[in-house]
Order: structure tokens, then C-alpha cells, then sequence
């Protein structure tokens, strides 16, 4: 657990000191690892000689052992390396029990944001609630499997989902649930893909693409394809305005 301090005006920083590796990695889960994160910033530093690749990432090699990953009230960032750099990669191998992000912001990855997709066995729980992801240049969040339970709730999605890619892909999961979610200004036909009996509802998906639904996926009710009418989405507030 890295957890701050009750009553600190501003979130601790971690980064990374050790120009030598040849990839920089924040912090890395190691077999049956659990990690808590808790009212902190994670930045990869971008624009430096050093930037990070990774600023969370499973060990590369299989692990015998389910590890888990909650983060609360954090701040991740910056993390990009060419056209590279994820918040969270997940290996092909490793398995989660448990990935929970809530209150949090993830701004400006090089490629997915949270990139769990290199297996078909790959999460059994994801949850991820009150969230905002900015400029993330491929899939905000990527994650292949059939038998992942997905629950995205009260999430933002704005400028995510370039070169190809869609804002939230969940590939071949038959049990993920958005609501309540804003997915805006993309460039891809595709904002949202869904399969199995997944459901979407009571979201707004404007200038980002369709939803891809495929077996008995669901859209609906009350689905919005209107401007959300953001206070100042160019400087990343996105309170919405009281006409909205």
C-alpha cells in the first residue's frame, strides 16, 4: 500500500530515478503481488530524457499466482515514449483477481491506457468508476477475455482512441456493463465495442464514432449523442455545464 497523508493539499508525487534500465517501469507486480494506491500521483515524465514506458506493469513472465491492483484518488500521466506507454500493462500469463480504479485521472499515454488484452484468461473482476481518461492515444482501456466481469460507471472518455483504435474495446467479453459514461471527440468509427450480453446505457457518445454490438449486446435506454457542453475540455475541465 502507498497510501498519502490525511489533510496534504497536494498529491504526493512518484517517478522514477534510474536513467540506467533500459525500460523504465514505475512499479512492476510480481507473482501473487497486491498493490494500493491511494491518493497519489504516478507521472512517467513525457517531455524528460528519461521518459517511462510503463507506469504500472505485471513481471513479463507467467506467474503462478492471481495478483491484484486497486488505485483510489490518483493521479497517472505523461507516459509516453514515441507512440508507446501505458498506464497499466498486463502480460501475457499473469492474471488478475481484482483491477480497481476509482476518483481518478489518466492523462496523456503513448499508446492503450490500460492494455490488458494479451491473453484470453486475463481479469476476473474490473471496475472502474468516476474516472476521466485525456488524450490517450490508442484504447483507453483494452481487455480481451470471455470471462472478465466489466463494470464502468460515471467514467469520461475524451480525445482517446486515435490511429485505429477505439476509446473502450472490450474483445470478446460477455459480461461488461458502461453507464452513466461520457465518450467524446475521437477520430475513430468505433467508440464502443461490446459482445456476449454486455450493455451499455445512459451514456453520451458524441464526435467519437458507433457502437459496435455484437452476439445480444445491448444499447439502452436513454442513449445520448449530444455535445456535453464541458466548461473547458482544451484545459481538461470537465464539469459540465449548467445548460448541459
Amino acid at each position: 500500500t502507498i497510501s498519502a497523508a490525511p489533510g496534504l493539499e497536494e498529491r504526493p508525487v512518484i517517478t522514477h530515478n534510474n536513467p540506467e534500465t533500459s525500460t523504465i517501469v514505475l512499479i512492476e507486480i510480481k507473482n501473487g503481488g497486491s498493490l494500493k494506491l491511494q491518493g497519489v500521483e504516478l507521472d512517467g515524465l513525457a517531455d524528460s530524457e528519461m521518459p517511462a514506458k510503463y507506469l504500472l506493469r505485471t513481471d513479463n513472465d507467467p506467474m503462478a499466482l492471481p495478483y491484484s491492483i486497486v488505485v483510489e484518488n490518483c493521479y497517472l500521466h505523461d507516459v509516453v515514449i514515441g507512440s508507446d506507454g501505458n498506464f497499466l500493462r498486463a502480460y501475457e500469463g499473469t492474471f488478475a483477481d481484482t483491477l480497481i480504479f476509482r476518483n481518478s485521472l489518466f492523462l496523456n499515454s503513448g499508446k492503450e491506457g490500460l492494455r490488458i488484452n494479451d491473453a484470453d484468461n486475463t481479469v476476473g473482476y474490473f471496475e472502474l468508476d468516476n474516472c476521466t481518461f485525456w488524450k490517450t492515444n490508442k484504447e483507453a482501456v483494452y481487455i480481451q477475455g470471455t470471462d472478465p466481469m466489466i463494470r464502468v460507471n460515471h467514467c469520461t472518455f475524451d480525445s482517446c482512441g486515435y490511429n485505429g483504435a477505439r476509446p473502450l474495446r472490450f474483445r470478446y467479453v460477455t459480461d461488461a456493463v458502461i453507464k452513466n459514461s461520457l465518450v467524446t471527440n475521437g477520430n475513430y468509427h468505433i467508440a464502443v465495442s461490446l459482445y456476449g450480453n454486455s450493455t451499455i446505457s445512459y451514456s453520451d457518445i458524441y464526435n467519437a464514432g458507433e457502437i459496435d454490438l455484437r452476439d445480444d449486446a445491448v444499447s439502452g435506454p436513454v442513449m445520448l449523442s449530444v455535445d456535453p457542453l464541458y466548461l473547458n475540455s482544451g484545459e481538461g475541465n470537465f464539469t459540465l455545464e449548467a445548460s448541459s
